[in-house]
């Protein structure tokens, strides 16, 4: 019998040493707990606690490591502008999936909204402002919109509610909680925090203690958790997933949804309600979408305040390419699931006529002249994109004279590469050069990389960068090049390739560029969209096209503008893997030629 026993305790014992260094392990090359940077918060009288005002710090999980920045008002990201008289502000109440948790201050989908909606109403100043704060649910978002709503003056409330646990945290807002101590949030009530833990079985209890204590056992428990999802071993678990909430909490969910567009009415602001879950609901059977019970409390909500909603779930769950929508552990949106809500969004709004709403008149450098809806209907009847109902040609042609080959004069070379380390030391990708001319002074803009990569046999580090000319034929490089650049995930394979820009009618710059972005040689590039009042120093607007996009037909998953230029009201340019696509400011999507 002892030697049994004994072996039994060696075994133990050589299972606890094994476990111990795997603890060890991680915590070490891959840490799965982190917390908030300290100064992330300060302690605020109506909410509880807010974001600190100027505030740049680090955010790292096991799936990213984000820096991230606050401006004066405490809001994510760039600082508020003063309004202009045609300045349509939005507001994005919200926790941290509206806040962005792990991806960049550009990569958010509030930032991303503001960009396609100025691709719809170049003529009108769109502000997006990203009110997200982690934790907050929707007592917190009300709260703090009554304190700081007239401040921030928004013609258009968004309200993105999650299930997962705004249901639930609206037990406790965190007024009734939350304390900032040195920085860090905690909680001056021990009691308040085993309420929100009420009701919950002691497994789950349990569950939650491993993960706040043992790295090993977190990354197992999200592991397991998520091949379960995809497996669909997980059924029914309302308890999970934050559809066990009573009808009490349903009652008052609605309720703090319904005071939160009064609130909004009481600014002169209309709202818009945008329902989301978890990564759950996206592997069911898009044919079979049948909504949470949660969704129940937004739609009762909107349709007691008189205001529209939308089911982001079922928008999810119907997106081309669902997995890479969340990060797979920590459950919040990758850049491009933060892509996909702006785009929801931003097509609702439009379809919705919510910017005509708010502005008296709709100025003709929008793109849209008379009613949004017209446009849109308009649009729809059309046959085939970029044709008549008829089948013709819909785009205007523009007659011009191209010289004969005879005719064309050879001035030499007009840009030189860069010196070893220089930004442009490699010029392979100067095909991509799009030459505008502001006033008397043209501007090329042109690709450059710095490094090549014999692993991926391709350059590395791709940026734009810009020179001047006041003929056409002598250029200077602009002495603080490149103008432009990308890299979110740190590969020498990602990067700012091609170059699509035009002048506004607004008297703006806008860019249009290919984002490579990705792991090793592995990258797909989506179309993202820079703005500036000059020529120069460019501010990223976000994300107006990929090649998940259902609207953009043939094949490929990069895409890299060569060209660009207005046609009426349409701004157009044209991609690799011979797919030209024009990009519609009405309708804010992209159409094949």
């Amino acid at each position: 019998m002892r030697p049994i026993v004994g072996r039994v305790l060696l075994l133990g014992f050589g299972l606890l040493m094994g476990l111990l260094l795997l603890e060890g392990a991680l915590r070490l090359a891959r840490p799965q707990i982190f917390r908030a940077p300290q100064g992330m918060y300060v302690a605020d009288d109506a909410v509880g606690y807010a974001l600190a005002p100027g505030f740049q710090g680090i955010l790292a999980g096991s799936e990213f490591r984000t820096p991230f920045s606050t401006n004066q008002a405490g809001l994510r990201g760039a600082g508020l502008r003063p309004r202009q008289p045609h300045t349509v502000r939005i507001l994005v109440l919200g926790d941290s999936q509206a806040w962005g948790y792990g991806v960049l201050d550009q990569e958010t989908f509030p930032v991303q909204l503001e960009g396609l909606l100025a691709g719809v109403y170049p003529g009108l100043d769109i502000q997006v402002l990203n009110a997200g704060v982690p934790g907050y649910g929707t007592a917190d978002q009300l709260a703090f919109l009554r304190s700081r709503g007239q401040e921030l003056d928004p013609d258009l409330v968004v309200v993105q509610f999650l299930s997962v646990n705004d249901l639930k945290e609206n037990r406790t807002p965190a007024a009734t909680w939350a304390t900032v101590e040195d920085g860090w949030l905690s909680s001056r009530k021990a009691e308040v925090v085993e309420e929100q833990a009420r009701d919950r079985p002691s497994w789950l209890v349990f569950k939650n203690l491993l993960k706040q204590k043992s790295h090993l056992a977190r990354f197992a428990i999200d592991s397991i958790g998520y091949m379960a999802i995809r497996a669909g071993l997980l059924g029914d678990a309302d308890v999970l997933w934050g559809e066990d909430f009573t009808a009490e909490d349903a009652r008052l969910g609605t309720e703090l949804l319904v005071q939160i567009a009064d609130e909004a009415r009481a600014l002169g602001a209309e709202t818009l309600l945008l329902y989301t879950t978890g990564q759950a609901s996206l592997y069911e059977d898009g044919s079979a979408y049948e909504p949470l019970r949660s969704a129940a409390v937004v739609e009762d909500a909107a349709r007691e305040a008189g205001v529209p909603w939308i089911d982001g779930a079922q928008r999810l769950q119907a997106w081309d390419d669902r997995d890479g929508l969340y990060f797979r552990l920590n459950g919040h949106w990758t850049a491009a699931g933060q892509a996909a809500i702006a785009d929801i969004l931003a097509r609702e709004i439009a379809r919705l006529g919510i910017i005509e709403d708010v502005v008296e008149e709709v100025p003709e450098a929008a793109g849209v002249g008379s009613s949004l809806a017209e446009a849109v209907s308009a649009a729809a009847s059309v046959g085939a994109p970029g044709t008549d109902a008829d089948g013709g040609a819909r785009w205007p042609a523009v007659p011009i004279a191209v010289p004969e080959q005879s005719e064309w004069q050879d001035r030499g070379v007009a840009i030189r590469r860069g010196e070893e380390g220089d930004w442009d030391r490699y010029l392979g990708g100067a095909f991509t050069n799009n030459i505008i001319k502001i006033g008397e002074t043209y501007y090329d803009y042109y690709q450059g990389s710095e490094t090549c990569d014999s692993t991926c046999d391709s350059v590395a580090r791709r940026t734009i960068g810009v020179a001047t000319s006041k003929d056409g034929i002598h250029w200077e490089k602009y002495a603080n090049n490149p103008v432009i650049t990308w890299s979110s995930r740190g590969s020498i394979e990602e990067g700012a390739a091609g170059a699509g820009v035009w002048p506004g009618k607004d008297g703006k710059v806008y860019l249009r560029y290919g984002a490579n972005t990705g792991t090793g040689c592995n990258v797909n590039a989506a179309i993202r969209l820079a703005v500036r009042s000059d020529g120069y120093g460019f501010a990223d607007a976000g994300v107006v096209a990929a090649g998940t996009d259902g609207h953009i037909w043939g094949r490929g998953d990069e895409l890299f503008p060569r060209a660009a230029g207005l046609v009426g009201s349409y701004a157009f340019a044209d991609c690799v893997y011979d797919s030209s696509v024009f990009y519609d400011q009405v309708l804010g999507r992209w159409l094949l030629l």
